[in-house]
């Protein structure tokens, strides 16, 4: 599975085993409104096979994010079936991430937000008041999500590391530094000398274990 500048996403099919030389061929394509983000997430449903209960979400840097669906072998639709589409923005979007149980989807954009979105209909999730700041300056990197319930990690480019509840879209307390002798979100990431490393952080990887890397 990828996306190209071009706005098209592609499904390619590996044909090798070890029996054969067989490369891949082209299973599906789509075309998106613009550049796609190099970020596409994919729901594994945990049946085998790449089914009607899979989903795929691509974003692009015109700021919208399509939702397909897998396969319904059962009524003859071999290729992935676009669900819902939402433009979310007017900025690039940098990416996207699914919750553990494939109930939630969250996306990030350049100008510092992340969004919190129904999975099946696209919708906002009700008890998320409004997008969640995650820094003034920017934010490149795509968020992560981990557990459930459904916690969402967020890198920025001023050395801060956000966790928040997916469910409702509120910072996780203990995740949350002093500013001008008020709490706010946002936990500091410090070097081996105790100072702020106020560095760009890159991408979160959260491991099977909950240490985050």
């Amino acid at each position: 599975l990828f996306g190209c500048d071009n706005g098209r996403v592609y499904v390619l099919k590996d044909g090798f085993d070890f029996a054969s030389t067989i490369g891949p061929s082209e299973y599906w394509s789509y075309q998106l409104d613009g550049p796609v983000v190099s970020h596409v997430d994919y729901y594994r449903s945990g049946e085998a096979g790449f089914d009607i209960q899979d989903r795929l979400f691509a974003v692009t840097e015109s700021g919208s994010i399509y939702a397909f669906q897998g396969p319904d072998y059962e009524h003859d639709v071999i290729v992935p079936t676009l669900i819902w589409q939402r433009q979310l923005t007017n900025v690039t979007l940098t990416g996207s991430t699914v919750s553990a149980d494939g109930r939630y989807v969250f996306v990030g954009s350049v100008d510092g937000y992340i969004y919190g979105l129904d999975a099946t209909t696209g919708i906002d999730i009700p008890e998320w008041s409004e997008p969640y700041r995650v820094s003034e300056t920017g934010y490149w990197t795509p968020p992560v999500a981990s557990g459930t319930p459904a916690v969402v990690y967020a890198s920025t480019p001023d050395g801060y590391i956000h966790s928040i509840w997916g469910a409702n879209g509120t910072a996780r307390k203990g995740w949350m530094h002093f500013e001008d002798n008020e709490l706010v979100p946002g936990f500091e990431i410090r070097n081996d000398l105790g100072a702020a490393d106020g560095g760009n952080l890159t991408d979160v990887l959260v491991t099977k274990d909950g240490m985050m890397r």
